[in-house]
């Protein structure tokens, strides 16, 4: 099971559970980019990421931080206990193809 906490607004055709704003899918939780997006640029961004990665380990999840695209973003989640990272930041979506050359590269 996994929690995405889920930006205003997102529809992703998976069932609210408990409130609006936290969902059920596979084995981990997300934190949606929406929410990565403010947290090194405001305390109550900063505040609102951290009690998601808090609840998180309480609870024994994993936590993954979507859309991490800049360098403030990177360096704001490496100081959690948030440890699976995914972004443009990184890569931008690319061909199989070429993720393969990168892996063997």
């Amino acid at each position: 099971m996994a929690i995405i906490f889920s930006g205003p607004g997102h529809q992703d055709g998976v069932q609210d559970n408990m409130f609006n704003g936290i969902r059920t899918s596979t084995n981990h939780k997300k934190i949606e980019r929406s929410f990565i997006v403010d947290a090194p640029l405001s305390t109550d961004g900063a505040a609102l990421v951290n009690a998601i990665i808090a609840m998180a380990d309480a609870l024994g999840l994993s936590v993954v931080a979507e859309g991490v695209e800049t360098e403030a973003q990177y360096q704001f989640i490496q100081k959690t206990s948030c440890k699976i990272i995914q972004g443009y930041y990184f890569y931008k979506p690319m061909p199989a193809i070429e993720i393969e050359k990168l892996i063997v590269d």
